[in-house]
């Protein structure tokens, strides 16, 4: 697993899958990664799942466009579903991220992430996700742009775990937030997405019990009023 914050793309990309294919690299090794969406496209997903790559994981964090720009994603909305789309046809393993608890997001824009999620599932472009809080860690521009307007409800640094709110919203309630986790999390429930889930995997046991129990902790974690 390269856990880079993204895998590097263009040629190098390029010339690093088609040395690993030369030389026979790709049959002995399964590679994971970071990366983003927007900057590959279906030949390069399926040039990567031929050069050995196996597991891609993509850090969604919302589907409102003012919050990708401020955290400098460099990404558009619409690219999102399109991209997790071709890594999926290309046989790639595609893994999601989404955090939730954005100071200016209020329902409307927790709900657009939510949605998306949950379509990603259910359309199967997405084999696994995961959700989490908004955490500003130290020394980022967000933590010191919420610490100068009072935005911070804790500076102890073990509550800094992507499951307490850190983050004021003065949008939303914590309460409301973490009901917006737990129905992210339930869309692997949503009938679509389990056809999806047991074609992949129908007699991989081990996957269902791991998956169910992952889910089952989820859900845990995020349950109203849980501190």
């Amino acid at each position: 697993m390269d856990d880079s914050g993204s895998f590097p793309v263009g040629q190098w990309l390029t010339d690093f899958c088609n040395e690993m294919i030369v030389r026979g690299l790709n049959k002995k090794v399964r590679i994971d990664c970071n990366m983003r969406f927007g900057r590959l496209t279906l030949d390069d997903y399926k040039l990567m799942r031929k050069a050995g790559f196996q597991f891609v994981l993509f850090g969604v964090e919302s589907a409102n466009q003012e919050t990708l720009d401020r955290f400098c994603k460099a990404l558009k909305v619409e690219d999102v579903e399109k991209g997790a789309k071709w890594a999926t046809e290309a046989g790639l393993d595609v893994h999601v991220t989404f955090m939730f608890g954005h100071a200016w997001e209020g329902p409307k824009e927790i709900a657009k992430s939510v949605a998306l999620a949950r379509r990603l599932l259910a359309k199967g472009w997405a084999k696994t996700l995961q959700c989490t809080l908004t955490i500003p860690y130290p020394g980022t521009p967000l933590f010191k742009e919420l610490k100068a307007n009072d935005g911070l409800t804790t500076l102890d640094w073990d509550e800094y775990d992507m499951r307490r709110a850190i983050t004021k919203t003065p949008l939303v309630t914590e309460d409301e937030i973490k009901c917006a986790i737990r129905k992210v999390y339930r869309g692997f429930l949503q009938p679509a997405a389990l056809w999806h889930l047991f074609r992949r995997n129908l007699f991989n046991f081990a996957f269902y019990y791991r998956g169910l129990r992952y889910l089952i902790g989820h859900l845990l974690d995020f349950r109203s009023g849980n501190a």
